[in-house]
């Protein structure tokens, strides 16, 4: 794989590479993306190009360097992973004498710290000095989820670059090439939110397709639960671990589509796709009942409760009202 082959991220490629090919290569960069979102794969495949024979900004993959690369065995290119919780000191300190010396093999010694954000303050200050006196022939890149995580200081001397997200259509193109079936691909690629990984790594779940199977099911029979049934389908969300995360965005996306299906237009003239695509024509019948306005409620309902969830309250009690009002806003067609 090379830089180019990594879907959906043709900005970051394009600005990568034009820094080799115009000898124009920063001592740091820092990735910044969701997790998913391919930020190591790219600074790898970066570390390839930079040591690649061929040297056109981008690796040809075939050459021994990206071969030893690929094989995680180059001399020159060394990925840092959190110790535990965090990035020690003795990391960064091992990583600045390296700094120093001279590639062995390749043009550039290129060190990947992952998940820049776990420095310690001590490992943060001491990657900070080298930075202040970058070594000729040595490229740090650095990945993170959001660059407030890091010393603003370290920010400064990097050049930033920012992983976007992947369109819909490319990630249901990609999964659709890897054999997944279309409708499960539509659904998939809408519900990662852009990171290609994420709905590859669904698609490879057999909790999260049982997850959603299962939470398609009370969303059906919820409106037809007595108080009881509520209490305990409450208490069992509660209890459940795994998939568990998914639940509320699974119900948020089902009550998203009763939403798109209940703003008018047909199937082939609405602007907006449906998620749950292979769940159409059990939507479709409960979307004639549901006014507008419920069907809003519902995902408003939803989103408060995923923000009650993030804070300190009762887990238990904020589902159980949540899935009482869900039962309500069905109830109102």
């Amino acid at each position: 794989m090379a830089m180019r082959d990594i879907i959906g991220q043709e900005y970051v490629q394009r600005v990568l590479s034009n820094s080799i090919k115009k000898e124009r290569v920063a001592h740091a960069y820092l990735l910044v993306g969701e997790d998913g979102a391919q930020k190591t794969e790219m600074a790898l495949n970066f570390a390839k190009a930079l040591n690649c024979s061929r040297g056109d900004g981008d690796s040809c993959d075939a050459c021994l360097s990206c071969r030893k690369v690929e094989a995680g065995n180059h001399p020159d290119v060394r990925v840092i992973t959190p110790d535990g919780v965090s990035l020690k000191i003795a990391q960064m300190r091992d990583l600045s004498r390296e700094a120093w010396m001279r590639p062995l093999e390749g043009e550039w010694k290129v060190f990947i710290i992952e998940q820049a954000h776990k420095m310690t303050t001590e490992a943060g200050n001491s990657l900070l000095k080298l930075l202040e006196e970058p070594p000729g022939r040595a490229v740090l890149v650095l990945t993170c989820i959001q660059p407030w995580g890091l010393l603003p200081t370290i920010v400064s001397r990097c050049q930033v670059i920012e992983f976007r997200p992947v369109a819909p259509e490319d990630i249901e193109r990609a999964l659709v090439q890897q054999g997944t079936p279309p409708d499960t691909a539509r659904f998939l690629a809408m519900f990662s939110n852009g990171v290609l990984r994420k709905a590859l790594e669904f698609w490879n779940s057999p909790e999260f397709t049982a997850c959603r199977e299962q939470v398609v099911e009370w969303f059906f029979a919820l409106e037809a639960m007595d108080d009881a049934q509520v209490l305990s389908l409450a208490q069992e969300v509660t209890g459940q671990d795994g998939a568990a995360p998914y639940v509320l965005d699974l119900f948020q996306g089902l009550f998203r589509d009763l939403l798109v299906l209940t703003s008018g237009g047909d199937t082939e003239s609405r602007q907006v796709p449906v998620m749950n695509l292979d769940k159409q024509a059990s939507l479709e019948g409960k979307a004639r009942s549901i006014p507008v306005k419920a069907a809003l409620k519902g995902v408003k309902i939803i989103e408060q409760t995923k923000q009650y969830l993030d804070g300190n309250v009762n887990r238990r009690l904020a589902l159980e009202v949540m899935f009482f009002q869900l039962q309500s806003v069905l109830k109102e067609g």
